[in-house]
């Protein structure tokens, strides 16, 4: 994990000075990070959601996957202004 944030860190230090980059780069990895997230809640979430007696819990997972992908993408979008 150390390695990849040193990359980005990187990446971004090389393209810093280029600021019609920076915006979609910030953007694309808020995206992604908002994918994972994404995957994260749809997956394993679900997985353990599934295995109580209730279906509430469910239905919450269902109502909260989405908003929290937009949210990720739209603190992306508030780093990349």
């Amino acid at each position: 994990m150390d390695q990849i944030i040193e990359q980005i860190q990187h990446i971004v230090q090389y393209i810093a000075p280029v600021p019609w980059l920076r915006g979609p780069l910030i953007i694309s990895i808020a995206l992604i990070f908002g994918k994972i997230i994404d995957w994260i809640v749809k997956g394993i979430l679900s997985k353990l959601v599934s295995k109580t007696k209730t279906d509430i819990d469910d239905k919450i997972l269902t109502l909260l996957h989405r908003p929290i992908f937009l949210a990720v993408l739209l603190i992306g979008l508030g780093f990349a202004t």
